[in-house]
């Protein structure tokens, strides 16, 4: 059934407002903490023609494998969008991404040449579910990665063609710009699970042939097999220590996000989603439903994983609303009163209302966000030369990683994998008898502190002590030098 032309003109103005809003959230002072470690591995690259096989940075542990070598694509990506445009050029590459993916489910619904307002208002729903990760990391590559790769093989589900063989090459891609590529290959395991039962077709062996050269690009990386790997064994091993450590890979259900507005956004969509498979029972959605629910698993199993299964999950939508033709249900025939354009003018003018709202307030802006980073730490320390041990912020390392060059040897930079470090680095924040221990095993003999996040029992440890001395402080960090 052809789409109404109001709903086209829907579909055309709200791809105009998702690119607007995504450009206008992404154009925000930097305060990724990992980006600085990108360009930090980089510029060690080009001073020495090879990549750091351990960490040059860090002083609390000897000889420390890099575990993140398979994302030097991306590296080299951070790295000439800073040469190019320095700070500038950092926020133009993290919006391009970030609004390619966002177009993607529009850009299926054309090939498909399927329109519902549904699609729309899925596509809303996940923005407010994942603005709050728009963030200069790797990981944003894989999103966009994710959601092609899904919305290729539904569409290619719906107009089988020989274009499965280009799938390898996008791994062999993928397997050197971030660890998600193990996404890629799960939903290339599904694909192939629940069309097992036609395993004697030359498009069932076709889909067979490109998952198994996919998995060999995978190993074409600088730490082979073991690079091909890493994100396996990260998933059954080390997924739960990092919950430990790290607030992004805590359950949605956890108290600090129990009830934040993007997880009740993600239950609403996760409620929309059942209600449009319940429709859908009596369609062959086994692809869809496994896929779901595995997203859906990443999605409440981790607060970093919500954006690609938000993504996911929307690509899903759009492939059961063909299949039972939304279009032709009888809650669409309200489109014939232009309800779906009127809705959509309802939206447009919100997200006007939001991007005003942002220029006017002057949050639309590029560069680094001082608060988060200790440059005029950094530079003080430089100027007056000062020979530190030094036991830093972990979202300080990054940046001093990358202004010092590994010159200067730093405590943590949020990329240690050693957590024995981590654990000694918590502990050390939050007992001060515990530090005590600390400083002589690793003969510390300075403190950078962060003020952003607030005080912690270390920072009225330090500031009571008669053997540490306030020595810089401004509005991003304070620098205690032992007397």
């Amino acid at each position: 059934m052809k789409s109404p032309f109001f709903l086209r003109i829907s579909y055309i103005l709200s791809a105009i407002s998702i690119l607007t809003l995504v450009a206008v959230f992404c154009f925000k002072p930097i305060d990724s903490t990992d980006l600085f470690i990108y360009l930090a591995i980089a510029q060690k690259y080009f001073e020495t023609g090879q990549w750091p096989q351990t960490d040059p940075f860090i002083y609390s542990v000897a000889n420390s494998h890099w575990h993140i070598l398979h994302e030097w694509g991306s590296f080299l990506l951070f790295h000439y969008s800073y040469v190019l445009g320095s700070w500038l050029g950092i926020t133009l590459l993290k919006t391009f991404v970030i609004a390619a993916t966002f177009i993607i489910p529009y850009g299926l619904a054309y090939a498909l040449g399927y329109f519902t307002p549904l699609t729309i208002l899925f596509s809303y729903l996940t923005y407010f579910i994942s603005n709050s990760r728009f963030t200069e990391r790797t990981s944003m590559v894989s999103d966009f990665l994710t959601t092609f790769l899904l919305a290729f093989v539904v569409w290619l589900r719906a107009r089988p063609s020989e274009f499965v063989f280009l799938i390898p090459f996008l791994f062999l891609f993928w397997a050197n710009l971030h660890p998600g590529f193990v996404f890629g290959l799960g939903i290339l395991g599904i694909q192939l699970l629940v069309d097992i039962g036609k395993w004697e077709t030359k498009e069932y062996k076709s889909w067979c042939l490109s998952f198994l050269v996919s998995c060999i690009a995978c190993v074409l990386n600088p730490e082979g097999l073991s690079g091909a790997l890493y994100p396996i064994k990260f998933m059954l091993g080390g997924f739960g220590k990092y919950t430990q450590v790290t607030y992004e890979y805590l359950p949605i259900y956890h108290e600090l996000f129990r009830y934040a507005p993007f997880v009740i956004g993600f239950y609403f969509l996760l409620g929309a989603s059942l209600v449009v498979f319940y429709l859908a029972r009596k369609k062959n959605i086994l692809f869809e439903f496994i896929t779901f629910s595995a997203f859906t698993f990443f999605g409440t199993h981790g607060v970093r994983f919500l954006p690609i299964s938000a993504l996911a999950i929307s690509i899903i939508l759009l492939s059961l609303g063909m299949k039972i033709n939304l279009l032709e249900l009888p809650m669409e025939r309200l489109r014939r009163s232009w309800v779906s354009f009127v809705l959509m003018a309802l939206i447009f003018a919100l997200s006007s209302y939001t991007i005003i709202s942002r220029f006017e307030k002057g949050y639309v802006r590029s560069g680094i966000n001082g608060h988060y980073f200790p440059v005029g730490a950094a530079n003080f320390i430089s100027k007056n030369n000062l020979d530190l041990r030094l036991f830093n912020a972990d979202t300080f390392g990054g940046y001093l990683a990358f202004v010092w060059g590994g010159q200067r040897k730093i405590f943590d930079h949020g990329a240690v994998t050693d957590f024995t470090v981590t654990n000694d680095y918590l502990r050390g924040n939050l007992e001060p008898n515990e530090f005590k221990r600390i400083e002589k095993k690793y003969g510390i003999n300075a403190c950078l502190m962060a003020r952003v996040y607030g005080t912690t029992p270390l920072d009225g440890y330090l500031d009571h002590s008669a053997d540490w001395k306030l020595t810089y402080e401004d509005y991003a960090s304070r620098l205690f030098v032992k007397r």
